[in-house]
């Protein structure tokens, strides 16, 4: 086995620690990161509201709103599409809260991973519609879903896309579509990951309504996003921060119960217990069976109903740690 190659970064400017106000082993690391000043270094020991961008700098967010008000006051049925991994299924758990919370109907769809795969699909689109929608909202993914959503189009749906991957030549004919990597997009921070921009549309909402934002829900944007891998800098760090200070204090009784089935306490929970602890049970899942059971303990509106839920969720666990440990022997021996 070859000898390791050691890349040692270049230390900083001897005054640099001092110029921090910082020691000097934390001030190197944050050297390291890139971070040169102290106003760089205050925004990432010390996250807080200054790091959180206005929604309606995001493009189409405007036209988002307008047209989900326009469906509260219809009494339309709202189907939301999203993904089977933890930032899509966290994404999706954040608009049905949100939009039960004011009442409205929703019916989430979360595609199965082995038939349908990753993306928006015409069984879904056809599946939605026979439940009476008439607008859907895709998160974190419909950007490229051009034939998709002119399906949907021709059967009467309207479709908002919130979205945070690369966006393909040609885009999508939608009511809005919302992705910071749009090219006329204003909006300072392009991190995001789906779970992020599905709570963006849901503070845009409640502004327009004239409600505080709903900051409880930053619980299941911080999961979204440390599943995501999505950068912990700028507002992704904010959310983060915040989502887990609520999550330590949650009253959501699906992730009470998965935080107790973790062998977790409220109050110690980290990004380390999110990354090793939490997320692999909501991802277990969708990569066995099917991501609905995740998403029906995150949207669980009793201990009641989470519970037996939980217990689903831990023997998928499980089984993935037991196929996990199969397959490293058979790659090892």
């Amino acid at each position: 086995m070859p000898s390791p190659t050691w890349h040692i970064h270049m230390p900083p400017p001897n005054d640099f620690p001092h110029s921090l106000g910082l020691p000097v082993i934390p001030a190197r690391l944050l050297f390291n990161r890139g971070i040169r000043d102290r106003e760089s270094s205050r925004a990432f020991l010390c996250p807080n509201k200054r790091d959180s961008h206005d929604p309606f700098l995001l493009p189409d967010m405007d036209a988002a709103v307008t047209r989900l008000v326009k469906a509260f006051t219809r009494g339309e049925t709202i189907g939301v599409f999203g993904d089977f991994d933890a930032d899509g299924l966290t994404a999706t758990a954040i608009l049905v809260k949100a939009l039960e919370e004011l009442k409205v109907s929703v019916i989430p769809y979360l595609p199965d991973r082995t038939v349908e795969g990753h993306g928006l699909n015409t069984l879904a689109v056809g599946a939605l519609r026979g439940q009476g929608i008439s607008l859907m909202i895709t998160v974190d993914c419909g950007s490229s879903d051009v034939e998709e959503i002119e399906l949907a189009s021709t059967l009467g749906i309207d479709t908002i896309v919130t979205d945070h991957h690369v966006l393909p030549q040609f885009q999508p004919r939608v009511i809005a579509l919302i992705n910071p990597s749009r090219k006329d997009s204003k909006y300072p921070y392009n991190d995001l990951t789906g779970a992020g921009l599905s709570y963006k549309l849901v503070e845009a909402l409640w502004r327009f309504l004239g409600k505080d934002a709903p900051e409880h829900l930053m619980e299941l944007a911080a999961i979204g996003t440390i599943a995501d891998v999505g950068p912990l800098q700028g507002e992704n760090r904010y959310l983060v921060r915040r989502g887990i200070e609520h999550l330590n204090h949650t009253t959501n009784p699906g992730l009470k119960s998965l935080i107790t089935r973790a062998g977790l306490k409220l109050g110690q929970i980290d990004s380390e217990a999110l990354s090793f602890s939490l997320i692999p049970r909501i991802n277990a899942t969708g990569r066995l069976a099917s991501a609905s059971i995740s998403l029906s303990l995150l949207t669980a509106p009793s201990a009641e109903v989470a519970e037996p839920i939980a217990d689903e969720l831990e023997r998928y666990n499980d089984t993935r740690r037991l196929i996990s440990r199969k397959a490293i022997d058979q790659a090892t021996s």
